[in-house]
């Protein structure tokens, strides 16, 4: 167990507490599965991602980051490089909480994730730097509620309350999944539950989706 860890693993797919039949509690894609790295250094994301990737995982939320640069470099490019070689998944990353963008949330084919209020406070920034990256690209890409979002903590069977976009990114990765599901299950083009419609979609699509909604 981790604080900020096993905050940000229940807001992705944490099942209902207690166990009775309700929803209460439940993450975003409650039935999901996780695989879990711990401690890995920056330099190694893609042999880690490639791992997560063959046993099963296509959206890869994290919540970590460097605060000291803005500059397209090591860990950057572990990232593009992973999406570059697997058009199935999508990277997500919690962007910095200081006032500007800084790194890797300005690698190019990840989605950065921003932090609005929540509840009635939505439309609002919570937290997050401000783009666009050193190269002038946009970026972040989405807002979700990452303010006093309650997800599990390490007591037993307890919930707690943080704040950051750390917490919001959690929220958009499960929804990546839910998307997926969405075009898997072949909900697409015609809104109903057609399986000979369903698909595997690509991260772009997933991201797409996920912008422009």
């Amino acid at each position: 167990s981790d604080t900020h860890g096993t905050h940000t693993a229940g807001t992705v797919a944490a099942d209902a507490q207690p166990i009775n039949g309700s929803t209460s509690n439940r993450g975003i894609a409650w039935a999901a599965r996780i695989a879990h790295t711990t401690g890995f250094p920056f330099s190694t994301f893609n042999s880690v991602a490639t791992t997560h990737h063959n046993v099963g995982a296509r959206m890869h939320t994290n919540s970590w980051g460097d605060d000291g640069t803005t500059s397209y470099n090591t860990i950057c490019n572990q990232i593009d490089l992973f999406q570059w070689n697997n058009e199935d998944d999508l990277v997500f990353f919690a962007a910095t909480n200081t006032s500007s963008l800084k790194n890797p949330e300005n690698a190019k084919n990840q989605l950065a994730v921003e932090a609005s209020s929540n509840g009635f406070g939505a439309n609002s920034k919570c937290s997050g730097g401000v783009g666009p990256t050193a190269d002038g690209r946009r970026k972040p890409e989405v807002f979700a509620p990452g303010c006093n979002i309650i997800s599990a903590s390490t007591g037993t069977c307890s919930t707690s309350s943080l704040s950051g976009t750390s917490m919001a990114c959690p929220a958009v990765a499960a929804t990546g999944a839910l998307v997926r599901q969405y075009f898997q299950e072949g909900f697409y083009p015609t809104g109903s539950k057609v399986p000979a419609n369903g698909f595997d979609p690509t991260g772009a699509l997933v991201k797409a989706v996920l912008v422009n909604t």
